[in-house]
């Protein structure tokens, strides 16, 4: 069997926020050297290319694409309280662009479904937003809620 050579490829990714960092994007590279692929041929580098949210302690951002917003599902939390039970939304025109926050912010105040738990999916031509369950413990389990209404003035989701 003939090795092949990997290529090398960028995407933009965003590292997780915490209560010391802000909310940032960047772009990742991974280049190969070489024609086989393993830690010690692979190289993985990240440049911060702007931040998307200062002064907040955040967990969880989830990022998507509709028809005309970037949209962020991310958990805030104010200084002294956990990230579990509050999401905000944040919309952009673009990724790189200015972020604004959404006026029902927090749009979710629900230990048991508030935290983001993954990618927003499309079944059955409806939204969903996976979401974590919280209580009592962080993890203890996931939900599913289809997206009813996201538009930059309300938001509307329910669990299936």
């Amino acid at each position: 069997m003939t090795p092949r050579a990997i290529p090398s490829w960028q995407w933009s990714q965003c590292p997780r926020g915490g209560c010391d960092r802000p909310m940032r994007t960047g772009i990742a590279t991974f280049a190969s050297s070489g024609c086989r692929v393993t830690p010690s041929f692979m190289r993985l580098s990240w440049q911060l290319e702007k931040v998307l949210l200062r002064d907040v302690a955040c967990a969880d951002a989830t990022f998507h694409r509709s028809d005309s917003h970037w949209w962020m599902f991310v958990n805030i939390g104010a200084e002294g309280t956990e990230l579990y039970d509050e999401l905000h939304l944040y919309y952009a025109d673009e990724l790189q662009g200015e972020w604004q926050a959404h006026p029902c912010n927090p749009v979710k105040s629900d230990v048991c479904s508030a935290r983001p738990a993954g990618r927003l999916f499309l079944h059955h031509g409806a939204l969903h937003r996976p979401a974590q369950i919280c209580a009592p413990l962080y993890g203890s389990g996931v939900v599913i809620a289809e997206v009813q209404q996201l538009t930059p003035l309300a938001d509307q989701e329910r669990q299936v």
